[in-house]
């Protein structure tokens, strides 16, 4: 079973699962942790809010946000006010449950057991809800059935009180209309661009300068703080390498997971791609369509797909000549996965339109549905077994490996005597981290640097799949970089900065000369049509210049220049698009439910703010709220 949760960590059924778990926790940022602890962080109408409820709901949160976006820093978190957000959600949820037994709103048992029983992954290969697997999954994520329930309850009722809360919401036709044509109006511009590459040239950084410039911004310019360590690590993986598996074994394991190991039906492509806008006009459409025709003649005269595709494609497979692999119908969009699967093996597919383009497919190979026979899998069982075997001793080694640790025995002595290998890094930062230390915390991260040069952790490092021991063996210091090696980066950061001010200064004195109707020799240049949401083709994203471009007046030079990629430009709107009734009867449904979902919204946040305004809540310890 573990094998089966690890081997699907990223299937849709898992993700729905987990999703279902922790949606509670995350979205509601409630749960069934209530704890009778003392310390609390905020009261609602005279009930407390514990704050290890809240620092699980925060954790919680932060790993999901930190999973759509891993590269997030602890600086944009601050700036999103994430703790704040989910101080709100735990407080909205308490005054939705309060507004809910007010109301006589609860969740009968019928309506739980309904839910649950519904859960797919809970279900067994006849689609019946299977008890003993229900308990099974509910236990590797450390949940009891009680507990499970009991939060899932919550959220079930959570849901009931917000589709109750909703219900007026209505989508009026007009309403809707002027939402669409708002969203979809789009206006052309005619500019004048005053390039910095035009005014680079023109610059001269002196050494004074850069030594000005390095010697107020030193702090811009650090080697940061590097630690070296030891490590011991104590996870299934590391550990399976010792552990012996029979024939017998995986034989027998094989068998008995055979469902596990079926493969949907496969295909093996390539593409070439064209790209084109999900709203592209009909002339995009026919300048697109015309490329595609054009490679269509070259593979009729036997040009090789592949070669075609480097040279014609405007997708990422382009220097691998289109190739995409292995791939099932899931892994693809709708209307290329039914192409491709529709092909013979050495067909080549007519265009088919997708949200990224027009592609031709050229099918490669075909494996048909099945389980995949135990000779394919057999590393993969025997790795697993290993893995299950190893999974039960890691406690038993690790309690050994403290033992010894607080006895004061070395780390590289434990190891050898438990067979295990001590890695050793080089020297790293925080935004350097080595993969095998990726799954620690930022506090955990943080220890590392403050352990002493020479002291071994006395306590393990959790990771999500085991323990980490670390041993330190040198730390540097953070200090400036030698202005020799900078020196390069300050110079164009002057001349960038310059060629700018230049580049500025003009724009603004040809502005003058157009609102005063002198004539001036630069050429115009118009835009491509773009909508509010600010990104200009050519020029780039500007959510400022978009908006005072549609409220600017038509042939009127806007009111002061813009900085864009390039440089600065001067701007005036020449023409505004609207989109028609017929576009918008095409997309009606859509944009109909769009916009109840948007009046839903508004009547949901209407609601959970007349609750807070009628509520007494107090922070008890705002210090929890600090970062």
């Amino acid at each position: 079973m573990l094998d089966l949760m690890r081997k699907n960590a990223q299937s849709w059924g898992i993700k729905i699962l987990f999703g279902l778990i922790i949606v509670v926790f995350v979205f509601w940022g409630i749960g069934s942790f209530r704890s009778n602890k003392a310390a609390v962080i905020a009261e609602v109408n005279g009930r407390p809010i514990a704050a290890q409820d809240f620092r699980i709901a925060y954790e919680r949160t932060l790993k999901s946000l930190r999973q759509r976006n891993p590269n997030l820093s602890q600086k944009e978190i601050q700036q999103m006010r994430l703790k704040e957000q989910v101080l709100n959600q735990l407080i909205n949820a308490e005054l939705l449950r309060e507004k809910a037994k007010a109301l006589g709103v609860d969740i009968t048992l019928p309506e739980l057991r309904k839910a649950i029983t519904s859960i797919p992954f809970f279900q067994n290969k006849n689609k019946k809800f299977d008890p003993n697997l229900y308990k099974k999954i509910l236990k590797l994520n450390g949940l009891s059935p009680a507990t499970f329930e009991k939060d899932y309850s919550e959220n079930l009722l959570i849901e009931k009180m917000r589709a109750f809360i909703t219900l007026p919401a209505k989508a009026n036709l007009a309403e809707v209309y002027d939402m669409y044509k708002f969203a979809k109006e789009q206006i052309q511009i005619e500019y004048l661009l005053f390039k910095l590459d035009n005014y680079l040239n023109k610059i001269k950084i002196s050494n004074n300068e850069i030594q000005k410039y390095y010697n107020e911004n030193k702090d811009k310019f650090m080697d940061p703080e590097k630690i070296k360590i030891a490590y011991l690590l104590l996870t299934p993986e590391n550990l399976a390498k010792q552990e012996k598996v029979s024939e017998q074994e995986i034989k027998k394991y094989y068998d008995s997971h055979k469902n596990s190991f079926f493969q949907p039906e496969r295909v093996k492509a390539r593409h070439i791609l064209i790209r084109l806008n999900p709203d592209a006009s009909n002339k995009e459409l026919k300048q697109a369509e015309q490329k595609i025709a054009k490679i269509e003649k070259e593979l009729q005269k036997g040009k090789s797909f592949a070669e075609l595709a480097k040279q014609y494609s405007e997708g990422p497979s382009k220097k691998n000549g289109g190739e995409l692999g292995w791939f099932t119908k899931r892994d693809m969009v709708k209307p290329f996965a039914d192409a491709a699967f529709a092909l013979k093996v050495g067909e080549i597919s007519k265009p088919v339109r997708t949200q990224f383009g027009l592609h031709l497919i050229k099918l490669e190979d075909k494996k048909a549905a099945g389980i995949l026979p135990l000779k394919e899998v057999k590393e993969q069982v025997k790795n697993t077994i290993a893995q299950e075997k190893a999974y039960a001793k890691i406690q038993d080694l690790l309690d050994s490996a403290l033992t010894r640790l607080a006895a004061g025995e070395s780390l590289q002595k434990i190891a050898t005597e438990l067979g295990l290998e001590v890695k050793t890094t080089n020297l790293f930062s925080r935004k350097n981290i080595p993969q095998d230390l990726k799954g620690l915390k930022p506090k955990d991260i943080q220890a590392l640097f403050d352990l002493p040069v020479h002291e071994t952790t006395k306590t393990p490092f959790n990771l999500q799949n085991g323990y980490l021991l670390v041993s330190k063996l040198e730390a540097i210091s953070p200090k400036p970089l030698p202005i020799e090696k900078v020196k390069e980066t300050i110079k164009t950061i002057l001349t960038r900065q310059k060629a700018q001010e230049l580049a500025l200064e003009e724009a603004t004195k040809t502005l003058n000369k157009l609102q005063k109707k002198e004539r001036i020799n630069i050429s115009l240049k118009t835009s491509k049509p773009f909508t509010r949401q600010g990104f200009i083709p050519e020029l780039g994203f500007n959510p400022s210049l978009a908006q005072e471009a549609f409220l600017g007046k038509v042939n009127t030079w806007l009111d002061k220049p813009y900085e864009v990629m390039a440089g600065y430009i001067l701007a005036k709107p020449i023409k505004h698009i609207i989109p028609s009734k017929q576009d918008f009867a095409k997309e009606q449904k859509k944009w109909m439910q769009v916009y109840q979902n948007f009046k839903a919204k508004q009547l949901f946040s209407a609601f959970i703010n007349s609750l807070h305004q009628k509520a007494e809540i107090k922070i008890i310890n705002p210090r929890y709220l600090k970062y």
